[in-house]
């Protein structure tokens, strides 16, 4: 039904633009938009206005954001600018943006070019290294691009892979502004939480030449960051029946025979329905980013009509994340660990199905420290050829490839334990997000914890601290090449075609220890004292006073003194050929190859102006996975490869209702491919600490395909100002559903030599998930936008200006909740928004601009949005609360060359809230990353 709906609108669009054919007599500029006041504002209203203007002139819906000045945008962080566009949102990873999702599609279905070729950066974070076709935006300095351009409905020309938009980032060329060009500017920040102030340069310098036929552009962009976050953390909930249960003080054979908790009843320790934090918790982190970019760009007109742009990119992000744990690990482990069975309850509270209170002996404790050095080099080449054949004819080849290369040297756990510790309290009643935790011994004293082998447990298992090596990579590689002409087949009609070929290559790395477990003895007169040192924070986060914010955590340097552990020899040998390294060795290699044919039209309908295109593009994609299949000592590197095609017709049309009013329609089918890391014919098994996974890959995935409607109005009532209110309908056809299922590992067809070292046995419960195509669903909503200069009031009021916006999405996905249910089965399926949709979301700018002066304030929300569905243990979902970030910024500019400027960032401490279950909304984490204050000085010419 909705495949005939889209190809009915596709129709409609086309007798409109054959009613519109017999009208040559127009002239073919008649449908142009009318003359808009020439924009003589600069800096950020000047911004503002060339951005509407290039909006308004677009056939499809086209949100832009254009740079102040030359090496100079509005926000610091390339995705925090993009959440100033409707239907934009971020998702934050330490502290700053990361990735974003368009009108509720998140990031991998948002394809990303820069200089007009596709491409893929990965970094690391809280939420993991990127294994998807999502952009980590993170990785560039703001500084080198001089626009962003969101294009929401595609044109057949448009490359294939986006359900919610395409993003195209452009970095300054020296034709942008003809003569001598040079900017400088250094900042200074200052976090009010790590109490660090770190350096920010760019630079930039461009010249034409030879009667303004040669160009050549260099920038440049430095900066450092050094952040810190404090965290509640309970990484999810268990239920009381989990990994075998509390001990059982109606077992004769346990350890707390006849040893009834004080508050709840035996049901209520036995429940299947009651849950408690995995591993209550404070956590904090300290995150390092280093960034150094550099564009060059070339561009030459060696006769009239014909252009050729070189551009270069190269990026290099360095990041660092330190993590100081305290860690309850008995709670969330099996009795093969000598964990939650045998931690006795004395004293518990339960209030609707969570556990809030609980007093327990026999606890098993761990102090870690987790450091995560990453980088991230990447690096692009785009040659771009415009020829005029003749006053008919023209043409354009396009050449490049970029690599981005993640490597991750030193992902290291180091751990100290403490054994069997009575009087643990975790208390929630008061407070999820600042719990009161006591801990039951004099957390700072080295003498308190153990270092050594495993030691046995009371009724079987054994437990002991580890020493987790874990480097890894991630390399994407683009080669892609473009070919399209255009022929003006009419005053009305302009005809375009092109063939694309674009190469895709993903590789995935990894190297782990034989086994983490064996952990060598300390030397003759070497302690625990020897190995940790003190570790003491949480200033301001407000957490009640018995619980400790200072512990002991190994000492990074020290192990590497006493063990060498990075020397590779040894139980420190790192291998690809394990089990658990396996895992992430894997690759995807896809050939893309598309052709299109398109026909673009400018005349009147019905008197009215009229623009648009019309078109289909047909692609071929060839896709190869290798991954590994494990079988023990028979494990298999196996090949999948399918191929598969699809047509994509795509329309836009905008009518001039009147001088200032545009009417816009769009409808298109558009496709995403699947995950990246789904794709994998493999599949991985992990165990960290009591975190058992199975993730099985599956290279058959099909993609996400849609049906795509818009429609819209823009009031353009005066010079820089508009108002406008667009619909949009997406038909999902297809998704990708995670099947996840808690079972023991001997349930699941794998052998049982693959957890050889692990420490837990093949009776022990996994979270074994594996990806399936599922039926879609339809997506809805709307946007509003409002853009205006106050230049209606009196006096200085006159000089204010607002832009704000407000979307709403909803969507309804079926998702298999509970794949062992069999069919039609109530329970087995849930009715869910989209994995990263935030129904509402809003952003709102008042600015002042006036002689040299501007200042802004802007404000960012988004609603509550899903991360994960199905949850973990039987809860529907995992989701991230709602938040409101709010920036500011002054400047003054003098002397014709030199500004100096002051900006905040998240100026009301927003926190970053995760929690799981939709309904009971338990906390899993909350943390924050501090204000940013910013001063800068800046010189131009």
């Amino acid at each position: 039904m909705a495949a005939r709906k889209l190809w009915a609108s596709v129709s409609v669009l086309l007798s409109v633009s054959a009613v519109a054919e017999p009208q040559q007599q127009a002239d073919k500029t008649s449908g142009a938009a009318p003359a808009v006041e020439e924009v003589v504002v600069t800096g950020y209203r000047g911004s503002l206005a060339l951005a509407l203007e290039e909006k308004r002139e677009q056939s499809g819906v086209v949100d832009v954001i254009k740079a102040e000045d030359v090496a100079k945008f509005p926000d610091a962080n390339l995705a925090e600018s993009l959440q100033r566009l409707p239907g934009v949102v971020v998702a934050r990873d330490g502290g700053e943006g990361r990735s974003i999702s368009v009108r509720g599609l998140g990031p991998d279905y948002t394809r990303v070019r820069l200089n007009g070729l596709e491409a893929q950066t990965t970094s690391n974070g809280f939420e993991g290294i990127n294994r998807s076709r999502g952009f980590d935006f993170n990785v560039f300095a703001s500084e080198l691009f001089n626009s962003l351009t969101v294009r929401k409905t595609p044109s057949a020309e448009t490359e294939e892979g986006s359900l919610g938009a395409t993003v195209d980032l452009q970095t300054a060329r020296p034709f942008d502004n003809s003569g001598t060009q040079f900017a400088f500017s250094s900042k200074v920040s200052f976090n009010d939480l790590s109490e660090k102030t770190d350096p920010r340069f760019a630079l930039l310098a461009s010249d034409t030449f030879f009667d303004d036929t040669f160009g050549v552009l260099v920038s440049a962009a430095y900066s450092k960051s050094r952040k810190i976050s404090q965290a509640s953390h309970n990484l999810n909930w268990d239920r009381m029946s989990e990994n075998g249960g509390w001990c059982d003080p109606a077992n004769p054979a346990g350890v707390c025979f006849g040893q009834y908790p004080v508050g709840i009843s035996y049901e209520q320790l036995r429940s299947t329905s009651i849950y408690h934090p995995r591993i209550p918790r404070l956590a904090q982190f300290a995150v390092e980013n280093e960034r150094l970019g550099i564009t060059s760009a070339l561009q030459w007109k060696p006769r009239a009509g014909t252009e050729v742009s070189l551009d270069l990119l190269y990026s290099r992000h360095e990041g660092l994340r330190q993590e100081n744990l305290l860690t309850p690990i008995g709670l969330f482990r099996a009795q093969s660990q000598q964990g939650k069975p045998e931690t006795i309850v004395r004293e518990a509270e339960v209030r609707g199905n969570d556990l809030v209170y609980a007093v327990l002996d026999n606890v098993d404790l761990r102090a870690e420290n987790s450091i995560f050095d990453f980088n991230t080099v990447f690096k692009q080449a785009g040659l771009t050829v415009k020829q005029e054949l003749n006053d008919r004819w023209r043409a354009q080849l396009q050449l490049g490839g970029s690599d981005s290369d993640f490597d991750e040297p030193r992902e290291t756990t180091l751990q100290v334990d403490r054994l069997n510790t009575d009087g643990f309290i975790y208390d929630f009643r008061d407070s999820q997000t600042r719990p009161r935790i006591v801990w039951g011994f004099d957390t700072t004293d080295p003498n308190n914890y153990y270092y050594g082998p495993a030691v046995p447990g009371f009724t079987g298992g054994a437990t002991g601290p580890e020493i987790r090596l874990r480097p890894q990579g991630v390399e994407n590689t683009f080669r892609q090449g473009a070919l399209s002409v255009e022929f003006d087949l009419s005053q009305v009609w302009t005809l375009k075609g092109g063939i694309n070929v674009r190469k895709y290559t993903f590789d995935s790395d990894s190297r782990r220890m034989t086994n983490e477990r064996n952990i060598p003895a300390l030397p003759a007169g070497v302690t625990v004292a020897d190995l940790v040192h003190r570790f003491s924070g949480f200033e301001g986060f407000g957490v009640p006073a018995e619980t400790a914010t200072a512990w002991v955590v190994p000492d990074e340097q020290a192990y590497i003194d006493i063990f060498d552990i990075y020397g590779n020899t040894g139980v420190f040998a790192l291998r690809r050929d394990v089990a658990s390294a396996r895992s992430n060795i894997y690759s995807v290699d896809e050939k893309d190859s598309a052709a299109y044919i398109q026909g673009d039209f400018n005349t009147e309908v019905f008197g009215l102006p009229t623009r648009g295109d019309i078109g289909v593009r047909f692609v071929r994609t060839d896709q190869d996975a290798v991954g590994f299949a494990e079988a023990g000592v028979n494990t298999q590197l196996l090949q999948v490869s399918r191929s598969y095609d699809d047509w994509l017709p795509a329309a836009n049309v905008a009518f001039e209702l009147s001088n200032d009013v545009l009417l816009r329609l769009a409808a298109s089918r558009v496709m995403t491919r699947p995950p990246l890391a789904q794709l994998t014919p493999g599949g991985a098994v992990n165990v960290a600490g009591g975190t058992r996974t199975v993730n099985q890959g599956n290279p058959n995935l099909d993609p996400i395909e849609a049906d795509a409607f818009d429609v819209g109005v823009e009031w353009y009532f005066a010079p820089e100002s508009v108002v406008s209110l667009g619909f949009f309908y997406k038909d999902v056809k297809t998704y990708i559903a995670t099947l996840r299922t808690t079972q023991p590992f001997n349930t699941l067809g794998i052998p049982e030599a693959v957890l050889a070292g692990t420490g837990v046995t093949p009776s022990d419960d996994f979270v074994f998930s594996r990806p399936v195509n599922s039926d879609g669903g339809p997506l809805r909503g709307f946007e509003f936008n409002v853009q205006m200069p106050l230049s209606f009031l009196p006096g200085w009021l006159q000089n204010f200006g607002v832009l704000g916006n407000y979307t709403h999405v909803s969507s309804d996905i079926t998702y298999i909740v509970n794949p062992a249910l069999p069919e039609g089965a109530p329970g087995r399926t849930a009715v869910l928004p989209l994995i990263n949709l935030s129904k509402e979301s809003a952003n709102a700018t008042l600015y002042y601009s006036q002689a040299g002066f501007e200042a802004r304030v802007s404000a960012a929300y988004r609603d509550d949005y899903l991360r994960i569905v199905p949850g973990l243990n039987g809860q529907d979902a995992d989701a991230t609360k709602g938040s409101v970030y709010v920036d500011a910024s002054l400047s003054y500019s003098f002397g014709g060359h030199y500004q100096i400027s002051l900006e905040g960032q998240n100026l009301g401490d927003t926190y970053e809230h995760l929690y799981n279950d939709t309904r009971a909304e338990r906390n899993e984490y909350y943390r924050n990353f501090g204000r940013q204050y910013t001063a800068g000085f800046r010189y131009s010419f």
